[in-house]
């Protein structure tokens, strides 16, 4: 869905909103049950992200494509890379 709003500008909005949203949600639930590290990352991150195309679709912030997919995916691979040396799970006090 990313990409297809990458490449179809009247339907980006329409397309990234939804699934950020759900990635987001699902991320959040994930790290509630299961404590996976990247997710205690990717999910705020990714409900911010849907928060934030959804003010670029009211024009009150600037969109750019490009450099915001860049980010999500910046963001994405290093909350999980951050696995490695940190480990999997978060651990539950």
């Amino acid at each position: 869905m990313l990409v297809a709003g990458l490449n179809w500008p009247a339907g980006r909005i329409w397309l990234w909103i939804p699934a950020l949203g759900v990635a987001g949600i699902g991320c959040v639930v994930n790290a509630r049950r299961c404590g996976r590290l990247h997710c205690y990352v990717t999910g705020p991150f990714l409900l911010l992200a849907a928060l934030y195309v959804v003010l670029a679709g009211f024009n009150f912030v600037p969109l750019q494509p490009g450099r915001f997919l860049l980010v999500v995916l910046v963001v994405s691979v290093g909350a999980c890379l951050a696995e490695l040396p940190l480990g999997r799970y978060v651990k539950k006090a």
